[in-house]
């Protein structure tokens, strides 16, 4: 740390494994490196658990998948370590009671464990696994974040704008089905709506928390990170009623959440493989496309942006020269006219019953997911915070992963996750954890236990992933098959987004500071203040 004013401190992030002594007299900084015994290594706890005896097709495993017996058996087993690894942190978490606030019957209950809950397969297996630790007559509180800014929607009129993140409605959707699960749990859905001025106002705060780090990135994932650990929000809660079944096949049908394409697969029910499904064949884009439906070979935003936008403005007229993404968007839009009708019946009906009521019910919108009658604020009083980080960079869950093996094979996609571990402390942990704990809570990461790293590190990367299948199925798919096995199924076949892209909170940032999001760079060093003109 370097002195440069009263305000302005330099800081660096100190590596992880030392114990480090602090002369207060000279200042010196002197360290000794924590030495391991070699009976307390994970690796060697791991020889000890004998290997599950399961059989060759678990009831758990949907048929018509043709899993890999490697990446099935490997699944069981992390599913045992996962499971140890959630009971050490949930054990004998504190409570704390605050009766002054305690107002509503649900604020009453008092939580020991929350869970950043994104709705992704990361979050979901972890909430899952705390619902066997935690006791009955404890609720877990399942904390969402979601922003949104003025800016952002323009002219648009949006009842509930915060419903258009896609972790939002992706959390709402495996809420949902977990409360089905395990009816007897008191899941306790807290939904953090944050505006963007609120975090212009707390800008000063988290660009202290995060440093030294000083990228867009980084502040966008320690924005998100800070006002998600806070727990202040909307409780959210669905009675498994008619309206609230109808909600939830509107989430399973929205635009904003990407599912696993199964058509799209790289080998098919006779086993023969197809390289119909890649990169895109556009210079400088990073998408995957399927080459031998497109005319072009290209991902469906080239398509219609760049050759058939280029072609018809050549011949002077409207004509589809790809019919593969002409009917994909004929077929977008005639599901938007359905769902169009739909809400049409669903509001005369409600209007009907009214009438015959004499009671006024809020009227609804084609965008809006969540229920916009009166929501309790509540802040969440739990001390322990369960983070899904550590998944993606140990089982290849980024989008980039498949980049690089497309690019590279399973070798180079190994060196990556090698690299990426190196850095996870430097680049993600510490950032996060001071975010969190500025709250006064305690960070706790469960697939950063070391018996589960340990076991992943035993791992060939082909016993984790198959990326031969597509995205939302084949990355990062031993975990998939872990949350099968617990029975939410949801979350298991959705593509992965980033924090700062499923809460939205990179868009309102990047329309900020960039003017849009073409413009943007996460890359780029944030710079406080608000700047809507670039140079």
């Amino acid at each position: 740390m370097m002195g440069m004013g009263n305000d302005d401190m330099l800081f660096e992030e100190l590596p992880a494994g030392r114990v480090y002594r602090l002369d207060v007299f000279t200042g010196e900084l002197t360290f000794l490196p924590i030495v391991v015994s070699q009976q307390t290594l994970p690796s060697q706890q791991l020889s000890c658990i004998g290997k599950p005896q399961i059989p060759l097709l678990p009831s758990w495993v949907v048929e018509d998948e043709d899993i890999p017996y490697p990446i099935l058996q490997a699944a069981e087993r992390l599913y045992q370590h996962l499971n140890h690894a959630v009971r050490r942190r949930v054990m004998d978490a504190p409570i704390i009671i605050r009766t002054k606030e305690a107002i509503h019957q649900n604020q009453k209950q008092a939580s020991s464990v929350a869970v950043l809950f994104s709705g992704g397969v990361d979050s979901v297996v972890l909430a899952a696994l705390c619902h066997n630790h935690v006791p009955l007559d404890q609720p877990i509180d399942l904390i969402n974040v979601a922003f949104a800014s003025s800016e952002c929607h323009g002219a648009r009129k949006v009842v509930d704008p915060f419903s258009l993140s896609p972790d939002r409605q992706a959390a709402l959707l495996s809420y949902q089905e977990m409360k089905c699960q395990w009816p007897n749990r008191h899941w306790r859905f807290i939904a953090v709506n944050v505006d963007y001025e609120t975090v212009l106002e707390m800008e000063d705060t988290i660009c202290k928390l995060i440093s030294p780090l000083t990228s867009t990135m980084d502040f966008n994932i320690g924005t998100a990170m800070w006002f998600a650990s806070r727990g202040l929000g909307e409780i959210v809660d669905y009675d498994n009623g008619e309206n609230d079944l109808w909600k939830t096949q509107m989430l399973k049908e929205s635009k904003h959440l990407r599912f696993c394409q199964k058509s799209s697969s790289a080998s098919n029910k006779n086993g023969k493989s197809s390289d119909s499904f890649g990169p895109c064949m556009t210079r400088g884009c990073k998408r995957l496309a399927e080459r031998d439906r497109c005319r072009f070979g290209v991902c469906k935003v080239c398509c219609s942006s760049i050759f058939q936008r280029r072609i018809n403005q050549y011949l002077g007229g409207r004509s589809d020269f790809c019919h593969y993404h002409s009917e994909m968007a004929k077929s977008v839009k005639s599901k938007g006219k359905k769902k169009t009708s739909v809400q049409e019946n669903v509001s005369k009906s409600s209007k009907v019953k009214q009438k015959k009521n004499k009671t006024e019910t809020p009227s609804s919108d084609q965008v809006s997911h969540v229920q916009k009658e009166e929501k309790l604020l509540y802040q969440s009083c739990a001390k322990v915070v369960i983070v899904g980080i550590g998944a993606d960079e140990q089982m290849a869950g980024y989008g980039r992963h498949r980049a690089i093996y497309n690019k590279g094979g399973y070798e180079a996609l190994r060196q990556e996750l090698a690299m990426e571990k190196s850095r996870l402390w430097t680049r993600n942990l510490g950032r996060d954890d001071r975010c969190i704990s500025n709250h006064g809570k305690e960070a706790r990461f469960p697939f950063l236990d070391d018996d589960v790293t340990a076991y992943l590190n035993s791992l060939d990367i082909t016993e984790m992933v198959d990326m031969t299948k597509p995205q939302g199925m084949g990355d990062k798919m031993i975990l998939r098959l872990v949350a099968k096995r617990l029975g939410v199924t949801q979350c298991s076949g959705l593509v992965k987004r980033a924090i700062q892209f499923g809460s939205r909170i990179a868009k309102c940032s990047e329309v900020d500071r960039f003017g849009s999001s073409r413009n943007a760079s996460g890359s780029a060093k944030h710079i406080r203040g608000k700047t809507t003109a670039v140079d």
